[in-house]
């Protein structure tokens, strides 16, 4: 039936009304329920229980029925006891410094007993060779596909794969010396350290088009350095991270009190939710290798060393950055994409100093620099000295019959793509695809601690190897395409490559020529020798000293500190953008980030000791080596294009290289990567 206008107005004022005051009754009606859930609820009366324990057990009298026997006589044997403190001689602790483990070292001595022995016998223990050897390694392939449309043709990711291998080939041509390996066919320890200090002293840079080296030798490279350039202090590595990988900072926040960020929030509360527009990631990974060596493993005042003493330090970093992005499309771009810049820094510190921090100060009491440098061993109440003459009455030698090693070596390596594909359209009003933000982590760290003495005799080399190669590779050229307007805030660029390198020493080393009766306790010792002359252990050196204690070596000191970090990355994202009637459909604003990647390597290398004195009968062979290089390309466009002219120039070099090589013709299988696989090292055939 149809009413006329007046009724129908009617009708639709009653219907109005009653949904009005049905509102209000439910308003009224979760008020109070409201009012009521915030209420406290009310407790109960407590529950009173009284408990009674009874026990039917009583206590008794002590009968343990135990009968009392002596103890076995001691054995006619003498035995060996660890004694603290030894009554004729001063306290053990030898030195001790305060970072990192804030306590002394010590040398165990023991001392004989036996039936009407009249004086004790003093051992000391014997330090044992160590051999770390860890290997990392982070292998990632994710390399996503998305399909929201069937109108674009994208590049194969093992073309995009050849050309990450390619890179790496150059970035193995820049690097500086490596770690390689020795062998005993080559000398072994030896023959391996001059050989790399051989190889140190030539270094000079590369002759590769593009390349940025710079070179550093000898006392040039203490201190801190970045990208060639001395600096006070190196960069900080969060103040130059990408900022989409920057944390936010919740002071940042102004609407939000100290108490409010503090307390917990309702978890009713909360719901899962993007942030505002529409945002697509396809980069924004971050690899990283860390290592930190710590030793504090064997030193003493004064080392005499028969043979040869070797002390090199080496950091070798390299960073290599492939930024070739494009845009086109069929409509007009508002922002060209690459926004942000890319950044690669090579930082590196070389930092010496004394275990005597008032060595530059406190000189006064001291006739001559040996004498100087030997009184850390010096103790408060020291009863065995010889009254007349302030030396060492009492001494103890232990012997080693074999070599003395210290080797830590760090291999950490990281191969991962991030080749996306994606052609995006977008329908609702809020979106987040996310096809990177990858995080790959190595790390390690070693701590050593071993035994200090008097002084240490070495009847071979002395050898110590302090090495950090770093090396990155990021290979970060985009390709998008797009149809209808371009409304997007676009972030290509924004990449680092951070290297980041330390190697610091406390106790500093002075070389010197071997004198007469250290020379002789040596051939003695050689000889077969269980102690040294007065003539060595009464030296104006050990002045103050009260028990000399003494480290004979039979063979070579080793000491080889390797890190080797290798990050190799490549984002090469193809996106295309799907825009047409994008405001009609959807608007807002639309992000996309298809760089924001960080590749960073740090490591540390750090020796604690004391200032000591190395007499050297053979060569003395002491040096340093800082080489940074980088390779930033982003101007060329190399889609549809090959590889720059530097794959020719390093496969050139490689086999200039390979025409010298004098090393023995041996098989060694070349790395091949396939698609899906997981990557090997492709600087395995030429560091070896």
């Amino acid at each position: 039936m149809i009413m006329d206008k007046v009724t129908e107005f009617v009708a639709h004022f009653i219907g109005v009304l009653h949904i009005a005051s049905e509102e209000e009754r439910l308003r009224d009606a979760f008020e109070k329920f409201k009012a009521l859930r915030a209420m406290d609820p009310e407790a109960g009366a407590l529950l009173n229980v009284t408990v009674v324990v009874s026990s039917p057990y009583a206590l008794e009298g002590f009968t343990p029925g135990i009968d009392y026997e002596p103890p076995a006589p001691l054995p006619a044997e003498g035995v060996a006891v660890a004694y603290y403190p030894f009554p004729l001689m001063v306290d053990l602790p030898f030195f001790s410094f305060s970072d990192p483990l804030d306590q002394p070292m010590n040398v165990p001595v023991k001392f004989q007993i036996g039936p009407g022995a009249p004086d004790p016998v003093l051992t000391l223990d014997v330090p044992s060779s160590a051999i770390t050897v860890t290997y990392q390694t982070a292998s990632l392939s994710d390399n996503d596909i998305l399909r929201l449309g069937d109108s674009v043709e994208f590049i194969s990711s093992d073309v995009l794969l050849a050309t990450l291998n390619q890179w790496a080939l150059i970035a193995d041509v820049i690097n500086g010396p490596g770690i390689g390996v020795f062998t005993l066919q080559d000398g072994g320890a030896h023959g391996y350290a001059l050989a790399l200090m051989q190889e140190a002293a030539a270094t000079d840079g590369s002759s590769l088009s593009g390349v940025s080296v710079s070179v550093a030798h000898g006392t040039d490279v203490i201190g801190h350095h970045e990208n060639g350039e001395s600096v006070d202090a190196p960069v900080a590595l969060d103040d130059v991270m990408p900022m989409h990988l920057r944390p936010e900072d919740p002071a940042e926040d102004g609407d939000q009190t100290a108490e409010q960020a503090f307390l917990p929030k309702d978890p009713s509360l909360e719901f899962y939710n993007v942030d505002p527009g529409h945002n697509v990631v396809s980069g924004g990974n971050t690899a990283v290798n860390e290592a930190f060596v710590t030793t504090a493993w064997l030193d003493a005042p004064v080392i005499a060393v028969m043979g040869d003493a070797i002390s090199l330090d080496i950091i070798v970093q390299t960073n290599v950055l492939i930024e070739h992005d494009s845009l086109s499309g069929t409509g007009s771009a508002a922002v060209a994409l690459g926004n942000g810049t890319s950044s690669a820094y090579n930082s590196a510190s070389f930092l010496y100093a004394s275990s005597r921090p008032d060595a530059a100060q406190d000189t006064a009491g001291a006739d001559d620099a040996e004498t100087q440098g030997a009184m850390d061993t010096q103790s408060d109440g020291a009863t065995d000295l010889d009254p007349e003459t302030g030396l060492p009455s009492s001494w103890v030698v232990a012997r080693l019959e074999a070599d003395l090693t210290l080797v830590n070596w760090v291999h950490q390596y990281t191969f991962a793509t991030d080749t996306d594909q994606a052609e995006v359209v977008f329908s609702g009003w809020e979106t987040f695809i996310g096809l990177g933000e990858n995080l790959i982590v190595n790390a390690a760290s070693l701590l050593e601690i071993g035994y200090g003495y008097d002084l240490i005799i070495v009847g071979g080399h002395m050898i110590s190897v302090n090495m950090i190669t770093q090396t990155n590779v990021l290979l970060d050229s985009d390709m998008v395409t797009y149809d209808g307007a371009w409304p997007v805030y676009t972030s290509g660029a924004d990449n680092l490559l951070y290297n980041s390198a330390t190697i610091s020493s406390v106790g500093l080393d002075q070389h010197g020529a071997m004198t007469g009766n250290f020379a002789a306790a040596g051939e003695e010792l050689a000889n077969g020798a269980t102690t040294i002359s007065r003539d060595a252990a009464q030296d104006p050196i050990f002045e103050g000293t009260s028990l000399l204690k003494v480290l004979y070596i039979d063979g070579d000191f080793t000491t080889l500190n390797l890190v080797e970090q290798t990050n190799i990355f490549g984002d090469d994202d193809q996106v295309h953008m799907a825009l047409k009637d994008f405001q009609n459909v959807t608007g807002g604003d639309v992000t996309l980030t298809t760089g924001s990647n960080a590749l960073i390597n740090t490591a540390s290398i750090s020796d604690f000791g004391v200032d000591s004195n190395i007499l050297v009968a053979g060569e003395v062979y002491e040096d340093a080596l800082l080489y940074q290089a980088e390779l930033i390309d982003t101007d060329a466009n190399p889609l549809g294009v090959g590889v720059s002219d530097l794959v020719n120039e390093a496969v050139v070099y490689l086999a200039d290289n390979m025409l010298v090589d004098e090393t023995p013709d041996s098989e060694i299988a070349a790395p091949v990567i396939e698609d899906g696989s997981t990557s090997p090292d492709v600087m395995q055939t030429m560091l070896a």
